[in-house]
Formats: C-alpha cells, structure tokens, sequence
C-alpha cells in the first residue's frame, strides 16, 4: 500500500491492482473524456469502406453498342479477367492474374506451422574481438 493525498489533502492508502499501484486520481481519465482528444473524428470512414462505396459507384460502359451502367467492382473484374486470358500473356504475369483471381474467389489457401518438431539449426556465434591485439 502507497499513501497518496487526494483532493482534500488526506492521505489514502492506495492498494496495488495487478502488482502495479494505479496513478493518482486526478491524472486518471475522466467519465466521458477520451484518452485521445485530438485523435479520429466521429463520421470518419476507414479506408476500406471508401474503397468499397467507390467501388459500387456505376460508371457508363458500352456493351453490344449500347450504353449501359456498371459498377466499379465489375468493370475492373471484367479488365481483370480479359487481360488474363490474352493469348499473348507471358507466363509469370499470366501465373499472378490467376493468383489475384483464385485468390478472390476461394482466399488464400491456409498454411499450417508445425511447430511440435525440433529444429535442426547450428548457431555459429563469432568469437568476441580481440581486446589484446594492437590497433
């Protein structure tokens, strides 16, 4: 137990909470006061949801010579998809536009870690410099 001095200069016996004593009561955050007064503003959207709203933004597009409306999301899926199916496409770009498409529709495959087994590692540490030697 630490003795502090509230408010009305009384000492209080403060007790640890989790081996740690709390800081004194008047540098404690208040009830409805944020511990980050200058950080994001309320409204603000992430990065992934403005993403998202752009993406579902129509854009006009010709089809069988007409005009028609679609979205975002559609048209860089149909670029995507027509530049992976160039008969010209060297293999390694062809390999990364089925990658991104694959990796769209199923997600990423899973990768376990055995880490039950021992490794087979020699650590090789230099010896420390010379001290005695002359420079």
């Amino acid at each position: 137990m630490v003795k502090t001095e509230n408010a009305g200069g009384l000492q209080a016996e403060t007790p640890k909470v989790g081996g740690v004593y709390p800081p004194p009561a008047e540098t404690r955050f208040q009830p409805g006061q944020s511990g980050n007064p200058a950080g994001k503003k309320k409204g603000t959207l992430s990065l992934v949801t403005k993403l998202k709203k752009m993406l579902a933004e129509k854009e006009p597009v010709m089809k069988d010579g007409k005009l028609i409306k679609k979205t975002r999301a559609d048209i860089l899926l149909i670029n995507l998809l027509q530049n992976a199916i160039k008969p010209n496409l060297d293999a390694d770009t062809a390999l990364r536009y089925a990658r991104e498409i694959f990796d769209r529709v199923d997600g990423k495959p899973s990768q376990e870690l055995d880490h039950k087994g021992s490794l087979d590692i020699e650590l090789i540490i230099p010896p420390p410099p010379d001290t005695d030697a002359e420079v």
